[in-house]
């Protein structure tokens, strides 16, 4: 039986999201329902498509492929350690809890080496 709710992925792939096949990409970490997390992510996926998300009030964060750079999990880092990350509700999400910390340390840890291996890293998610 599969359950309604804020299904989160990060995969790491040689190629843009757009080129993405089943093998060229891998999924490298999972969360169910880690919405400070999905709050935070949403609000740099709007930074960056400002304009987009401007002219369309109606536009959603969900099933959207976010390129994460090793700045952007430095930021990620130190707001998850001074648990500033955004609190974030919404019907399908859940509430974030203390083991959701520790989880993002060990993704930014993941991604981080991805990274330096010359991956590029995304973030997905879907509710």
């Amino acid at each position: 039986m599969t359950t309604v709710g804020l299904d989160q992925y990060a995969y790491k792939s040689k190629v843009s999201s757009e080129e993405f096949t089943p093998d060229n990409h891998e999924r490298i970490f999972y969360w169910r329902k880690n919405p400070d997390l999905h709050g935070w992510m949403e609000q740099l996926w709007e930074q960056r498509n400002e304009d987009l998300v401007g002219n369309n009030p109606d536009m959603q964060f969900n099933t959207v492929y976010l390129e994460l750079t090793a700045d952007d999990l430095t930021d990620l880092e130190y707001q998850n350690e001074g648990e500033t990350l955004p609190e974030t509700t919404g019907f399908f999400f859940g509430k974030s809890d203390e083991s959701d910390k520790e989880s993002n340390k060990e993704f930014i840890e993941i991604a981080r080496q991805a990274i330096n291996d010359k991956y590029r890293v995304y973030y997905f998610s879907w509710w």
